[in-house]
């Protein structure tokens, strides 16, 4: 729950360091995660008045801030492009006592004046006691290998063949550490110390 206010102040906060641009965000589809036109699986973070070298740099030196052994989770191609590829365990999802450790990969590439973001799930688990083996969470049921599964975020119908949300607190905990780290990025750019 601390971890829920904490995540959700920063979220209000930022938004607020960003009134003149807003910050597009991420939503949870059954494909998985799509930008405010949800055609595209990337967002465009416009960031005026910062050239690609300054705003890749300011970026990388975030980047490198937030992990503790960057070398192993960044890699980059100067000037150009940055790739972070790291897991997590603060998605929250339905039950409290739960983890839900996942696997994730963000694509940053830079031009003046904007950054395009494209994040993808690598993995999804769910871990409910020390002895017991984590189980695998898909995004879209269709994705499992079984007939029938229920381990996933988004089920699909047997009528008509459309997914639904079967687990909205996963998809809105994703949805919520997406978001945020996002947003950490583009704070990064405002704080002037």
């Amino acid at each position: 729950m601390k971890n829920l206010i904490l995540l959700i102040s920063l979220l209000l906060i930022s938004a607020n360091s960003f009134a003149q641009s807003a910050i597009p965000t991420f939503e949870l589809k059954p494909n998985g995660l799509v930008g405010p036109d949800s055609t595209k699986n990337y967002i465009v973070l416009e960031v005026p008045k910062i050239n690609k070298v300054d705003l890749y740099k300011k970026t990388l030196t975030y980047l490198n801030s937030i992990y503790k052994n960057p070398s192993k989770v960044i890699t980059s191609v100067e000037g150009e492009s940055i790739t972070v590829n790291g897991y997590t365990e603060s998605v929250r999802g339905p039950l409290s006592f739960y983890k839900y450790p996942m696997g994730y990969s963000f694509n940053l590439q830079f031009k003046d004046g904007k950054m395009k973001i494209e994040p993808y799930i690598v993995s999804l688990a769910e871990v409910w006691s020390q002895t017991k083996p984590e189980r695998k969470i898909y995004i879209n049921a269709s994705d499992s290998p079984e007939r029938a599964e229920i381990n996933c975020i988004f089920m699909v119908s047997n009528k008509d063949g459309k997914s639904f949300v079967f687990n909205q607190k996963l998809k809105a905990g994703i949805e919520e550490w997406i978001n945020a780290y996002v947003a950490g990025i583009a704070k990064s750019y405002n704080d002037n110390w």
